[in-house]
């Protein structure tokens, strides 16, 4: 019959495997997040770039061209806000996926731990099991004596 703890190791092996791919997409949600961090501080440039560009000319510039500067730093400040929606979301699912490897990695430790008594259970079993053979033995040998 196997030992508990060498029927564990598939379990084990198993935890392993899904750290594994929790550490895969959390490092894939890092990434993403980090890739639209830059996006924001990008826009969040531009748009102080043009601002200040466009608030020097406004003493010389028409009153259309003005109104199209007006509009388009608009259109950036709303691209900021919805990339700023986007970052709070993917934080939410970057702090899920770095939830779900704490577990994972929780639950491969403590296998780990549980394997690991198991072995100290089984060799203890063992010694006792040899200690009464041996026992047995000196017993039998002096009752033929």
């Amino acid at each position: 019959m196997t030992s508990r703890s060498k029927r564990m190791t598939v379990v084990l092996d198993l935890a392993k495997r899904e750290q594994d791919q929790a550490a895969k997409s959390l490092e894939l949600h890092q990434q993403k997040l980090l890739e639209e961090q830059a996006r924001l501080r990008e826009l969040e440039s531009y748009y102080r770039d043009y601002e200040g560009d466009s608030g020097g000319l406004q003493t010389t510039l028409r009153a259309s061209q003005l109104a199209n500067s007006r509009r388009f730093l608009g259109q950036l400040a709303e691209a900021q806000r919805q990339q700023e929606v986007q970052i709070a979301q993917l934080e939410k699912n970057y702090d899920a996926a770095r939830q779900h490897w704490m577990e994972c990695h929780l639950k491969q430790e403590n296998l780990d731990k549980l394997i690991e008594r198991y072995r100290q259970e089984e060799a203890s079993e063992q010694e006792k099991h040899e200690q009464k053979q041996i026992d047995e033995l000196v017993s039998s040998s002096k009752r033929y004596r």
